[in-house]
């Protein structure tokens, strides 16, 4: 079988990490299927030595993405496509995987820049739930969302967990700082929450001189300076992210959502404890192994911060705990079970096709009355 997969955004944080590390597991375990990863020329290096490309040079998000990867996947040949984001071609020439990773664009629409791209998600979203043979989401919570929206699609929506990049382990340095931090890591869309931490950080520092908040991430900032003790670093890479979450007090995760949660369980297999809002997907993938408080309370989370600064035990404790949790989400695991799911996928198309064949033989076969 040949097998599709949309590597367009593979620079994203999240998709990207989901992406990159779902293909070099796939192609390591693997050896009955061949891949085909479709790619912008900018990507062409870094994806060409681990399977043959398909270069697409349509923008994302637009209409013509959606003619060129039909096109790119009836060129290849491929018999099955996996879309690992909500956007699914029209005229597909074979059966279609999507990874739905959250449905947070239906969920806090005001993410989105403007009604077109409200639009757009809402009916692509819609769209990718009703044509694909088979639904990946990346946990529990997710699923139940999903389904909340969708129910008519219970028995294509699977969920298969997020593994962690074995770039973040307790192997390696520590980011060298001057004062302690507490870390944030991710952008500044109204579902994060990065107000309430920076409110948070103000009480707390307000009484605990010396421990800073460096964010991570973030994307477009207030234009107004930030209060001292307040780094923002933008984006940065792994390796220097490894670094940080080796180095701080706490990772502090204050959204509204997730789909997942990729930065928690980094920062868990980094050996940092995790200060974490009391949504469902956090209770779920993080257990009794971090820190909760009550999602939207600044005094809940002040009072984890001074707890994780002035607890060295607690600190210790949870970080054990955070490693042994975080052992649980492999990029292998991921792999297999989207192995399982491409193989079923393709067994149900070809009794579906052969059962096809078999009416029409039988419809030419009948006598005439």
């Amino acid at each position: 079988m040949r097998i599709a997969i949309d590597c367009r955004k593979i620079r994203d944080y999240g998709i990207g990490t989901y992406i990159e590390n779902l293909v070099l597991n796939l192609v390591r375990i693997d050896t009955r299927n061949e891949y085909v990863l479709l790619c912008f020329e900018s990507d062409a290096e870094r994806l060409g030595a681990v399977c043959p490309l398909k270069i697409v040079t349509a923008g994302l998000y637009s209409v013509a993405e959606l003619l060129a990867i039909s096109k790119a996947i009836g060129t290849c040949h491929a018999d099955l496509f996996h879309s690992p984001h909500y956007v699914i071609p029209y005229f597909l020439p074979c059966p279609a995987v999507v990874t739905l990773h959250d449905i947070i664009h239906l969920l806090y629409p005001e993410n989105l820049p403007g009604l077109p791209a409200r639009l757009y998600a809402r009916h692509f979203i819609r769209r990718a739930v009703s044509v694909a043979t088979a639904v990946i989401t990346v946990s529990d919570s997710s699923r139940a969302d999903i389904l909340g929206r969708f129910p008519a699609a219970t028995n294509r929506v699977y969920r298969v967990y997020n593994g962690v990049d074995p770039n973040f382990s307790t192997n390696g340095e520590p980011e060298k700082a001057d004062r302690p931090y507490f870390l944030s890591v991710g952008n500044n869309k109204p579902h994060k929450n990065l107000s309430l931490i920076l409110d948070a950080y103000a009480r707390f520092s307000s009484n605990h001189d010396g421990i800073d908040l460096v964010l991570t991430g973030t994307g477009p900032l207030p234009d107004q300076p930030l209060p001292p003790g307040i780094r923002a670093l933008g984006y940065i890479d792994k390796n220097h992210l490894a670094r940080l979450y080796r180095g701080s007090l706490a990772l502090i995760c204050a959204s509204r959502y997730e789909g997942f949660g990729l930065p928690a369980v980094e920062a868990q297999a980094s050996g940092t404890p995790v200060i974490a809002s009391g949504i469902p997907v956090f209770l779920e993938t993080l257990g009794t192994s971090a820190t909760f408080f009550k999602q939207g309370e600044i005094s809940d989370l002040v009072a984890a911060m001074k707890r994780l600064a002035l607890n060295a035990h607690l600190r210790s404790d949870l970080g054990e705990k955070g490693i042994e949790n975080a052992s649980r989400f492999s990029f292998d695991a991921c792999a297999r079970e989207t192995l399982a799911i491409y193989e079923a996928v393709a067994i149900g198309h070809i009794s579906e096709k052969a059962g096809r064949q078999r009416k029409r033989r039988n419809a030419k076969e009948e006598p005439d009355k």
